[in-house]
């Protein structure tokens, strides 16, 4: 039995098999390229958590069009672009950025509004 995540398999400079993963990781970092605009529109109408949300989604951005060329490049079989490692390390990188942020994001709009509602309770 082959292991995925075995050190050869994933230093593999030009992985062979199946991508079926492939088409689900270009759904995620599509969604990590444009979220930070889909956040922004969806925030524009509270002050509050647009400012929470100012320069936090740059990362998702850069994050999600290496994830991009690196599928691309294993779909295109580009030897050491297209090892496993890269994906790997990307999609992690993506998913870990994102709960960080969001608990960031969430924390630091609490404590917005909570200073908000200590100066009109004044």
């Amino acid at each position: 039995m082959f292991n995925f995540l075995s050190l050869t398999a994933l230093l593999d400079p030009t992985p062979t098999g199946d991508f079926l993963i492939g088409f689900p990781l270009i759904g995620l970092f599509v969604i990590a390229t444009f979220s930070g605009g889909w956040f922004k529109k969806r925030a524009q109408n509270n002050k509050y958590l647009k400012k929470s949300i100012r320069k936090k989604f740059w990362k998702f951005t850069a994050l999600g069009i290496i994830g991009l060329l690196l599928v691309a490049c294993r779909l295109s079989e580009i030897p050491y672009f297209s090892m496993r490692l890269w994906l790997l390390i990307v999609t992690l990188l993506t998913i870990i950025l994102a709960f960080v942020s969001g608990f960031r994001i969430h924390a630091e709009y609490q404590k917005r509004l909570a200073s908000v509602q200590r100066e009109k309770d004044k």
